[in-house]
């Protein structure tokens, strides 16, 4: 009989979120830094253009992605790692149900400046990353916001909660109607 796996099982590192940030962060510099490629970005998720996403994202990651994908309301980058993990992920999206083919990259732009010092932090200091997986690994929300909120300021910054072994940031500026969330997580794969 086969062994079934549960999502407990999978238990991030702070090996593995370092990685990811850091494979991420060029990215958000550029989405941070260029109008032009924010737009082209935006407007390549809106119309599920991953042959752009690809070439654009490419620009920027180098390093292997196993997986890049989109729901017409945001994005999801996918990085191999050994078993059990496989892989993990990051992203920003709306929440489904709430709108449809709709990304703006001015939100997106001000979401990638809020996260960066703390991917930095993330991929840069090898015990902090530590600690955030461990807060994850344990379900300590109270922990996680008090390491990571000296690292996103912002009061558009709405909640932090650990979601599928990893991070859900959410983000809700004045101007806009739609909540967005940055992720950080682990889905099953098989």
């Amino acid at each position: 009989m086969a062994k079934t796996t549960k999502l407990r099982d999978f238990k991030v590192t702070g090996r593995i979120l370092a990685h990811t940030a850091q494979a991420m962060l060029p990215f958000y510099r550029k989405v941070s830094q260029s109008k032009a490629y924010a737009r082209s970005w935006s407007d390549a998720v809106v119309n599920g253009n991953l042959e752009v996403m690809e070439k654009l994202l490419r620009q920027t990651v180098t390093e292997p992605i196993t997986g890049l994908s989109t729901n017409g309301i945001g994005y999801f980058v996918d990085f191999k790692f050994a078993a059990p993990i496989k892989q993990y992920t990051n992203g920003t999206t709306i929440p489904p149900g709430t709108v449809q083919f709709r990304f703006s990259p001015v939100i997106h732009r001000r979401i990638a400046r809020e996260v960066i010092p703390f991917y930095e932090r993330l991929a840069g200091c090898s015990s902090y990353a530590a600690q955030i997986a461990k807060a994850v690994r344990e379900h300590n929300t109270m922990k996680l916001r008090a390491l990571i909120r000296p690292y996103i300021q912002t009061n558009a910054l709405r909640s932090i909660r650990i979601d599928f072994s990893g991070i859900r940031l959410a983000f809700r500026y004045a101007d806009s109607r739609y909540t967005y969330v940055n992720v950080l997580f682990r889905e099953i794969v098989d």
